[in-house]
C-alpha cells in the first residue's frame, strides 16, 4: 500500500490513567500500516497545526476541541480522517446523550441541565435517589467529572460544584443496577470483545447495538461501557472514539489496521 499517512497521538490530559495504553495501541496500528508499505508520520496533537502540509490520510486519537475543529475542516476538503472528527465530536457527553435518545438506544434515563438558571430545589431535588451527575461538555478528564449521588441534595451540591469549575452543562443519569462491562469493536471487521460479566446476556444483541452506534456516531474504531442487568438487559452508558483497547490490544491491532487499509483502498478505486 503506497501512501502517506499522518498519525496523531492523543494528548496526555485526555488519557487519564491510559497514557501508555493509548500510545501503545496507536503505535501497534502504525507498525502494521508500515508493514504494508505505507509511509507513516506520528505527531502529537500540539504539533498538528504547525505542519506545513497534511497527508491525504489522517489516523487520529484526538480529543482537543481545537484539533477536532481543524480536522473537521480537513474532512470538508477531502482528507480522509479516521476516526472522523465529526464522529469524535459526537462522543462528547451532551451530543452522545441526545443521539442515544433520538435513536432509541437502550440507556438509563438521562436529563440535560444547565448548571445555572434553574431552581435546584424545585426542579431537581424532589424524588431523586441514586443517580450519576456527569460533566455535559467535552470529554471526561478526571474522576470529578462523573459523580455518584444518593439524593437530590447531593445532586444540587455537584451541580453547584460543576458551575464553580466553569462547567455549564450537566447530565443527570439514573443509576442502573447490574454488572458494568466494557465492549470494543471495529467497523467492518470480525472483531468484538467484551470484558467478563456475572450475568447471562445476548452477545449478538450487544454486537448489533454497538454496530448501530458505530454508524449513527460515524466512529469506525470504538468502545463503550454498558450495564448488564440480572435479567440480561443491556443498558448503554458510554460510546467512545478509539479507546485504549487495554484488555485486548494485541487482538484488536490487526483489525484496526485492516479497517484503515480497507477504507484507503476503497477511496482509491
Amino acid at each position: 500500500m503506497n501512501c502517506k499517512v499522518l498519525a496523531i497521538k492523543r494528548s496526555p490530559e485526555y488519557s487519564p490513567g491510559n497514557v501508555e495504553a493509548d500510545a501503545a495501541i496507536l503505535q501497534g496500528v502504525v507498525d502494521k500500516l508500515c508493514q504494508t508499505g505505507a509511509e507513516v508520520q506520528i505527531i502529537s496533537e500540539d504539533e498538528l497545526k504547525g505542519l506545513p502540509t497534511i497527508p491525504p490520510i489522517v489516523v487520529n486519537m484526538c480529543r482537543k476541541d481545537e484539533s477536532i475543529a481543524f480536522l473537521k475542516e480537513l474532512e470538508k476538503t477531502g482528507t480522509m480522517v479516521i476516526n472522523s472528527a465529526f464522529g469524535i465530536e459526537n462522543c462528547q457527553r451532551e451530543k452522545m446523550t441526545l443521539l442515544f435518545k433520538e435513536n432509541g438506544i437502550p440507556t438509563p434515563e438521562n436529563i440535560i441541565v444547565n448548571t445555572t438558571g434553574i431552581s435546584l430545589d424545585s426542579s431537581l431535588q424532589n424524588g431523586i435517589e441514586k443517580c450519576w451527575v456527569k460533566k455535559g461538555v467535552g470529554h471526561t478528564l478526571c474522576e470529578d467529572d462523573i459523580r455518584f449521588c444518593k439524593s437530590g441534595e447531593e445532586v444540587a451540591d455537584v451541580i453547584h460544584e460543576f458551575y464553580s469549575r466553569g462547567i455549564h452543562k450537566a447530565i443527570i443519569s439514573r443509576h442502573a443496577e447490574g454488572d458494568q462491562i466494557k465492549f470494543y469493536g471495529v467497523d467492518g471487521q470480525p472483531f468484538f470483545y467484551t470484558t467478563p460479566c456475572r450475568y447471562l446476556y445476548d452477545l449478538n444483541e450487544l454486537k448489533m447495538i454497538a454496530s448501530t452506534l458505530s454508524k449513527i456516531f460515524g466512529v469506525s474504531i470504538f468502545g463503550g461501557d454498558c450495564i448488564i442487568g440480572i435479567d440480561g438487559s443491556i443498558s448503554i452508558l458510554d460510546f467512545n472514539d478509539w479507546p485504549s483497547f487495554k484488555s485486548c490490544r494485541d487482538k484488536a491491532i490487526p483489525h484496526i489496521a485492516e479497517c484503515i487499509i480497507s477504507k484507503i483502498e476503497g477511496s482509491q478505486q
